[in-house]
């Protein structure tokens, strides 16, 4: 799941659905191993044709 968002504070965490959570940088994605549905979603957004909902 892709959540567009500002962080206010704290830091981000895993859950018992995540097993690992980060923030990162557009250039940084290349190095994720990240679903095709989740690039669709990435890519909609950087060319600013969201929302999507699948």
């Amino acid at each position: 799941m892709i959540l567009i968002a500002r962080p206010v504070s704290g830091q981000p965490e895993a859950y018992d659905e995540a097993g690992r959570c980060s923030l990162g940088r557009p250039g940084d994605l290349q190095t994720l191993d990240i679903h095709p549905t989740q690039w669709r979603q990435l890519n909609d957004y950087q060319e600013r044709s969201y929302p999507h909902i699948d």
